[in-house]
C-alpha cells in the first residue's frame, strides 16, 4: 500500500519475490503454529498460537506450558492431513515436571484442582517474510558489464613487445630486434619471424 492506496498485489512463494520500487519481498519460511485455548475459573478463556519449544505460563497458577514438537514431526504432513495432527506438550510446575502427554485437536487437559485447563484447538498456517532493498544493483551490474568486457578485450587483443637496437657499423646500419609475449606466444614467434624476413629482405636488398 502507497498513501492507503493499494498499488501491487501478488502471490508470494520461494524464490518468487513481490517486487515494487527497487524494494523485494521475499518468503523466508512457512510452517503452522498451534492454536491453545487457555481456560481460567472464573474470567474467560484466551487463545494462544505456539511453536514447537514455545513455552506459556498458565496465568493464575504456577504451571507452564511446553509445547516439545508436533506428531508427526514438521515437514511430514500436508494441509488435507491436518486434522490428524496431534502435539507433544510438557507440564512444568514452577521448575519441576508435572506431567507430559499428546493431544489431538479439542482434545483438552486439566491443569490442577482449580478447574484450571487447556486445549489444543487446531493449527494456524504461518509464513515468514523478509523485505529487501538493494539500492546498489546498478552498480553491481554496471561493474559486473566492465568485467565482462575486459575479459573480451584480453581474449581478443594480443599485446606485444617488440624493441630494436640499431648500431652503426662503417657505412651500414645494424638492426637487432628483440620481442615477448605473455599470450599466444607461438602465434607471435610465427608473426616475428616474419616480419624479420620481411626487413631482411627490404633492407638488404
Amino acid at each position: 500500500m502507497e498513501k492507503d492506496k493499494v498499488v501491487k498485489t501478488a502471490t508470494i512463494a520461494v524464490n518468487q519475490p513481490l517486487e515494487y520500487r527497487g524494494v523485494k519481498f521475499y518468503q523466508t519460511s512457512y510452517g503452522q503454529l498451534a492454536q491453545i485455548e487457555v481456560f481460567v475459573p472464573e474470567s474467560k478463556s484466551h487463545q494462544e498460537l505456539l511453536g514447537e519449544g514455545d513455552i506459556i505460563r498458565i496465568l493464575g497458577t504456577d504451571y507452564h506450558l511446553l509445547l516439545y514438537r508436533y506428531d508427526p514431526p514438521t515437514g511430514m504432513y500436508s494441509q488435507l492431513q491436518a486434522k490428524e495432527l496431534k502435539i507433544i506438550y510438557a507440564l512444568y510446575k514452577e521448575d519441576k515436571l508435572a506431567g507430559t502427554g499428546k493431544l489431538g485437536i479439542n482434545q483438552s487437559v486439566p491443569v490442577d484442582e482449580q478447574g484450571n485447563s487447556f486445549k489444543f484447538t487446531g493449527f494456524t498456517p504461518t509464513t515468514g517474510l523478509e523485505v529487501k532493498k538493494d539500492p546498489g544493483v546498478p552498480v553491481v551490474i554496471f561493474g559486473s558489464l566492465l568485467i565482462v568486457l575486459g575479459i573480451g578485450m584480453i581474449m581478443i587483443l594480443k599485446p606485444h613487445k617488440i624493441w630494436a637496437v640499431l648500431e652503426k657499423q662503417d657505412d651500414s646500419i645494424s638492426i637487432s630486434l628483440g620481442g615477448n609475449s605473455r599470450r599466444h606466444s607461438l602465434e607471435f614467434e610465427e608473426e616475428f619471424k616474419k616480419m624479420v624476413k620481411e626487413l631482411d629482405t627490404e633492407y638488404t636488398a
